[in-house]
């Protein structure tokens, strides 16, 4: 008789949980837009 091998279950996110390339790159847009933002106000800030 062959004894059954007990295999480990590895879990993996479902699709749903993963960002999509287009969707961690319009992130990192997201976030570099509003790191340019604050920047140009601290400028602007500056000058007056």
């Amino acid at each position: 008789m062959h004894k059954a091998f007990s295999l480990s279950v590895m879990e993996f996110p479902l699709p749903g949980e993963v960002p999509t390339a287009s969707e961690e790159s319009s992130h990192c847009q997201k976030k570099r837009k509003a790191t340019a933002m604050k920047i140009a106000l601290l400028l602007k800030s500056r000058r007056n």
